[in-house]
């Protein structure tokens, strides 16, 4: 014969051992998840009726044995509960409440109606808990791949699980007592460990789910920080304190390498004249409409950012002053001879654009470099008249 009590004990140490995992666990707010207090509640009351199972035995008392039964019931029906909860179910507690009342009170009546009672009672329930448990591994399966295959183990172990009970059913209904039987229950005992074992499983991959989705999140909003912190909110090209970066790196690697290049200054003609004649919209527009341009014809290595208001600072890999002249004067040709209706309502306005240059020469500074682009800027600005051609 099976030594049960050998069997039970183990079995109650494998639920205090479960039991206290869990708690660790659901006392760390970090490491809680949906469902977590029922598998809790389910573990304690399995190994309360565990301790009580036991007890009964020893001094073979049918009152314990029921109080027994009726913890292991209500932590079965607290562990469907919680899954439920963990796949964002309807609790459906009025149901609920209303079965564990009869069962119980069954279960209650059969202290005094014998022990055979008490087995049928115990049978159909784990037959009714069981078909939950299938259904609710089944939608646990369909629910997210990374616990679906949790719950694919799940779902195995519960057919076994009702298997057994569906065959110990019926021999006991046949009333066979048989060495089989003990042993069905013994595997059965053994199950539920693994079973316990799994959902352990199961709320450490939610947890990993949990933080790999929030650490995504963190690069993302992390992302999100990065690019508003470099990029001027209205044009959709760097700030000035990233094109300054990126200049400063620029001159360091220049001084390394000898990779020299040009910085070019533009300034939109009479922008503050546009503002308070047309109002700052269509201002905002031009700002835009000139980013954009830019962004089109300029090189993939070349830099541009938003200077100041109007102004804006490119950072190109020319080195030749003739070769900058000539970008130069065909930035500014261009603006004119684009199509400049598209950006604004008013079918009378156009801008102009003044620049400069300044190519790096060994020694340079950034304010340096930039001085010299910016006195081209203004010596350009003043010999041109395009006030005249604005408005």
């Amino acid at each position: 014969m099976f030594e049960f009590n050998t069997i039970y004990i183990m079995h109650f140490l494998n639920q205090l051992i479960v039991a206290i995992v869990m708690m660790i666990l659901f006392v760390n707010r970090n490491t809680r998840v949906r469902g977590m207090v029922y598998w809790v509640a389910n573990v304690f009351l399995n190994s309360l009726s565990q301790f009580m199972n036991i007890q009964s035995m020893r001094m073979d008392s049918l009152s314990l044995l029921v109080l027994s039964y009726i913890l292991i019931s209500a932590g079965s029906i607290l562990f469907y509960m919680g899954f439920r909860v963990f796949l964002e179910k309807k609790k459906k507690w009025n149901i609920i409440v209303s079965y564990s009342l009869i069962l119980f009170s069954f279960m209650i009546f059969s202290n005094w109606l014998g022990i055979r009672l008490l087995r049928y009672l115990f049978n159909f329930h784990c037959l009714v808990i069981g078909i939950l448990y299938l259904r609710i591994f089944w939608e646990g399966i369909n629910h997210s791949p990374w616990i679906s295959q949790i719950f694919k183990i799940l779902f195995f172990e519960y057919c076994i699980m009702y298997i057994i009970y569906i065959t110990n059913s019926i021999i006991l209904s046949l009333n066979i007592q048989h060495l089989f039987v003990d042993g069905l229950w013994a595997f059965a005992i053994l199950l539920l460990t693994v079973v316990n074992y799994t959902i352990i499983l199961l709320i450490n991959n939610d947890l990993l789910h949990s933080h790999i989705s929030q650490r995504l999140k963190n690069e993302e909003k992390l992302k999100e920080y990065k690019y508003l912190s470099e990029i001027d909110g209205l044009t959709g090209i760097y700030n000035r304190r990233t094109i300054e970066g990126l200049l400063n790196k620029e001159i360091v690697k220049a001084e390394l390498s000898s990779n020299y290049f040009t910085v070019f200054l533009f300034d939109i003609n009479s922008f503050k004249l546009i503002n308070d004649t047309y109002g700052h919209n269509t201002g905002d527009s031009v700002l835009m409409y000139f980013s954009q341009l830019m962004q089109e014809k300029l090189r993939r290595v070349d830099s541009i950012g938003r200077w100041g208001g109007d102004e804006f600072l490119v950072i190109s890999k020319t080195i030749d002053c003739q070769v900058a002249k000539q970008i130069l004067d065909r930035i500014l040709q261009m603006v004119i001879e684009m199509d400049q209706k598209q950006f604004t309502n008013h079918m009378d306005i156009r801008f102009t654009v003044s620049g400069g240059f300044g190519v790096y020469k060994s020694g340079d500074s950034s304010s340096s470099l930039i001085n010299r682009a910016d006195e081209m800027l203004y010596k350009n600005k003043n010999q041109k008249v395009v006030v005249s051609e604005l408005l």
